[in-house]
């Protein structure tokens, strides 16, 4: 995508994409996604999930994108019931925003899912180790919330301000910076087993 300004290669690549390409599909999907054009972006998602040949963690960067938006309470097209099914499937094909969403939705027990602490701690986690820098700071607060050092409609504030994208966000809360954890030796194996299941996909989620 780095390379779409340079003179006709956003001509060849939407040639591409409407011949067929799935990955130009993707990458043209992509462009629409960032213009806001959700409609179009859409188009070019669907025809490429559909045309077959795309790996796992593409298909679940596209899921991703659509799940996150579904799930975002400002977004226009805020529907959480479209949004679950597809925030699970893209957590499982290593999207880390679906992951971070799963989070903040397991820890209050929303969108009809059972509250689960041990549940949204793994989804951080998860989400930490595909680069999220946001749930890193949610599960910063997950652990002053669990040593009571901060108040659940505290943390639900930062949390949704951290729950739908990756981008980090300056704190509102003026109590100990979150990003120094400390991990129980039953923490440090649930962190172990996770990160090996980032490499060894047979390991069930």
């Amino acid at each position: 995508t780095r390379h779409l300004d340079y003179p006709n290669i956003k001509q060849y690549l939407y040639k591409a994409a409407e011949a067929g390409h799935a990955k130009s599909m993707v990458l043209v999907g992509d462009e629409l996604f960032d213009k806001g054009q959700i409609p179009q972006a859409m188009h070019y998602y669907n025809a490429a999930v559909q045309h077959g040949d795309l790996d796992d963690e593409t298909q679940g960067q596209i899921t991703g994108r659509l799940a996150v938006l579904y799930a975002d309470p400002n977004s226009s097209y805020y529907d959480i019931q479209k949004a679950l099914p597809l925030l699970q499937k893209a957590a499982l094909q290593r999207h880390a925003p679906s992951n971070n969403v799963l989070g903040k939705l397991t820890l209050f027990g929303e969108a009809g899912l059972q509250q689960n602490a041990e549940e949204a701690f793994k989804y951080f986690w998860r989400a930490i180790l595909l680069g999220c820098p946001a749930a890193e700071e949610n599960l910063g607060f997950f652990m002053l919330a669990r040593d009571r050092k901060l108040e659940n409609l505290a943390l639900l504030s930062e949390l949704s301000a951290r729950a739908y994208s990756c981008d980090s966000v300056p704190q509102t809360h003026s109590g100990r910076a979150p990003y120094h954890l400390t991990f129980t030796p039953q923490q440090c194996a649930d962190i172990n087993y996770y990160a090996q299941r980032l490499v060894d996909t047979s390991l069930p989620f």
